[in-house]
């Protein structure tokens, strides 16, 4: 959650300069049920709150019981590829890699934890000992490296890239993964779970994926 003295003290600031309630939402992935309920009540939308608080809290306890269940042996080995150059990355347990922690990959990055930015740099050799199964990245309308991975020589011999399972994390209208932590990455969940285990995931993610638009943003893709 990014709610911490930090936070509340430029929310207080903010509500004394402007004269407007400023209000702090927890963001967390795991308790996005209980923020749209509380907004619901703040906002006199109780009903349409318990519509968005069901399906965040579904997706979230569906995907992470069954993720649980797969054996060790059996689970994907994963790089998150972030920055310009994709030699950027987030640990497991990090609020960066939160989805593929639920969906049930085993992040390969073995990095420090870093602060709420994140992003640690990662050489070339790294990724290579760590030779991850699947490689998700950051796309290009994100500034990132998923479609120059695949024709970099330097990447070649990674598992991942020449099995062709290099993937863009989808980004519209908010990143499905991470940056910003938004409510798309419930959605994100059932992108990640499904393309990591789609046999014991079987969703039809793009119909997933009209549907999650026209609930939570009133459009039709």
């Amino acid at each position: 959650s990014f709610i911490n003295e930090t936070a509340r003290s430029v929310a207080d600031k903010l509500q004394s300069q402007t004269g407007s309630p400023v209000v702090l939402v927890d963001n967390e992935l795991t308790r996005l049920d209980e923020s749209y309920l509380f907004l619901g009540k703040l906002l006199g939308e109780e009903e349409r709150a318990e519509v968005l608080a069901r399906y965040c809290r579904e997706t979230v306890r569906s995907i992470a019981d069954r993720a649980a269940r797969i054996p060790q042996d059996k689970k994907v080995r994963v790089y998150y590829a972030e920055g310009p150059d994709g030699r950027k990355t987030d640990p497991a347990g990090s609020i960066h890699t939160q989805v593929l922690d639920l969906a049930g990959g085993v992040n390969v990055a073995e990095v420090p934890m870093g602060p709420q930015v994140g992003m640690s740099s990662v050489s070339m050799e790294q990724i290579l000992l760590w030779n991850p199964d699947l490689i998700i990245a950051w796309g290009a309308s994100r500034g990132g490296y998923s479609e120059g991975i695949a024709g970099d020589t330097h990447w070649k011999d990674i598992e991942a890239v020449k099995s062709g399972h290099v993937y863009a994390v989808p980004d519209n209208p908010f990143c499905w993964f991470d940056r910003p932590p938004s409510v798309n990455r419930v959605l994100g969940l059932r992108w990640l779970a499904n393309l990591l285990y789609p046999e014991i995931f079987d969703f039809d993610i793009v119909e997933e994926a009209r549907n999650f638009y026209r609930l939570f943003w009133h459009y039709d893709l």
